[in-house]
């Protein structure tokens, strides 16, 4: 016995679990067990190499496999390995036992697509259609071509106006002709990243995120040569309009006329960047105090998913630009609602979102602390995330009214409202706290503070559900 693989996904994770484990087992000069077959790349057989006996050790993916030294055992590779550095370094090696098809000329005019819906729609991992327009429309070219495995799909329709032309085949002839283009738009797929690997493209756009939680740091696919790694939302953070057909397929079967649909409408408040439209009469005027969103300049991605989070409920809010110490971001928005004259603002952190159907009980939550002495309203009772809409956590609170709790714990800092009659108190708060990017610490250990969640989450934090969400389960792979 020797190395061994235990496969998860399809195509482009395979390949990556093979890759990886050939190339440690050649290292080590361990005999590779398990065997990789593929009609889309042709892989040379395993070289032979020790024999081990023993009981194997399993490798996942924090065990930064291929960036340390091991001992000669039995191996058990059960994991993603999903590092581009690995591959890239060792490209010459692998491209020694992995034979792509040749391709036979380059396509410099033209710039090629790839993306992936299906099942990535029930995994919340598809990426915002701005993301991919706002390299189109940079870019000068001839042709537009766009690649996926679902071409019913009405995500489809957001760029009907480039007049792509859509190519869908199998799986053999789509990646080759991925890999025959100069200038690739690479999706969050592995598949289409191995066809980046295997291609001689000079220009290459890659998605920052990838996946919308935080991934092993050993995990690391969008950072790879000749490629402009750019930020962006997923669709499901930012519903967007719709649009209408046709677009001209390219299919193994008829062409498919892509069936139109009405736009729907959504709202534009007053940051319109995203494009969206609205009705500007669904919500009463003053409805809600006045707020401010912190957030970095380079993250636009994350502007544009709390401006609609922000419109949708109907709070007008003004950005305030992030500071390298977060204390002060919040003291630069509160000081400022203090100038306008607001009685209280709402202040959020740029990766904050709303639950469903949360108006009324936001807006009874601030009724009934304005009939108490408060400073500070937080806008859910668990700082744990997503993970925690189903089990009504209430960890250090004690209830007042239906809809809030006086606070005696910890609460994270992602959105709240301040009362600015206090705000003295408040920002002393903040100033005496000495750690850095301690807002979260510094409303806790005041004692001064009079502070109040609701009893119900409605407001949540995107990179809260990241940080936490491998101690309470396995997340889906990528």
């Amino acid at each position: 016995m020797g190395v061994s693989i235990k496969y998860h996904g399809r195509f482009g994770n395979h390949l990556f679990q093979y890759i990886c484990a050939r190339l440690f087992s050649e290292k080590y000069n361990i005999k590779l067990i398990t065997q990789f077959t593929s009609d889309i790349v042709h892989i040379l057989p395993n070289p032979d190499g020790i024999v081990v006996d023993g009981d194997a050790k399993v490798i996942r993916d924090n065990d930064n496999v291929l960036d340390k030294d091991w001992p000669i055992g039995r191996y058990v590779f059960d994991g993603y390995f999903q590092n581009s550095n690995w591959y890239y370094d060792a490209k010459d090696k692998i491209y020694n036992f992995v034979e792509a098809k040749e391709v036979q000329q380059i396509n410099k005019d033209d710039v090629v697509m790839h993306i992936r819906t299906g099942d990535y729609s029930k995994l919340g991992w598809v990426i915002h259609p701005s993301w991919y327009t706002r390299i189109i429309e940079s870019l000068k070219y001839n042709k537009l071509y766009l690649v996926t495995d679902s071409v019913k799909d009405d995500y489809l329709m957001h760029f009907r106006k480039y007049k792509p032309i859509i190519i869908s085949k199998n799986a053999n002839d789509d990646f080759n002709f991925i890999r025959s283009f100069d200038r690739i738009i690479c999706s969050n797929s592995s598949f289409c990243w191995w066809a980046v690997f295997f291609s001689k493209a000079t220009k290459v756009y890659t998605f920052k995120r990838w996946v919308p939680y935080r991934v092993n740091k050993h995990i690391n696919l969008p950072n790879i040569p000749n490629a402009q790694v750019l930020d962006g939302s997923f669709y499901h953070e930012i519903p967007p309009k719709t649009c209408t057909p046709p677009i001209q397929l390219i299919c193994a079967t008829p062409p498919i006329q892509l069936i139109s649909r009405p736009a729907s409408t959504v709202m534009r408040g007053p940051n319109a960047r995203s494009g969206m439209v609205c009705q500007s009469t669904r919500f009463k005027k003053n409805s809600m105090p006045p707020g401010f969103y912190i957030n970095l300049e380079n993250r636009k991605g994350r502007r544009d998913s709390i401006e609609h989070e922000l419109n949708n409920i109907g709070i007008v809010a003004e950005r305030v630009k992030a500071e390298q110490d977060n204390k002060e971001s919040h003291i630069k928005a509160l000081t400022l609602a203090e100038k306008r004259g607001f009685k209280k603002v709402f202040v959020f952190e740029d990766d904050a979102y709303f639950l469903d159907d949360v108006k009324p009980a936001l807006l009874q939550s601030i009724t009934d602390v304005e009939k108490l002495d408060w400073h500070l309203l937080f806008l859910y009772y668990s700082s744990w995330g997503n993970l925690l809409k189903k089990w009504q956590v209430k960890p250090h609170t004690q209830d007042i009214t239906e809809y809030i709790s006086r606070i005696s714990g910890t609460k994270m800092s992602h959105a709240y409202i301040a009362n600015l009659n206090k705000i003295t108190d408040i920002v002393r708060a903040l100033r005496e706290w000495r750690g850095r990017h301690g807002v979260d610490a510094a409303y806790s250990i005041a004692p001064w503070l009079f502070k109040y969640c609701t009893t119900k989450n409605l407001v949540l934090q995107f990179s809260c559900y990241s940080d936490i969400s491998h101690f309470f389960k396995k997340r889906p792979a990528h």
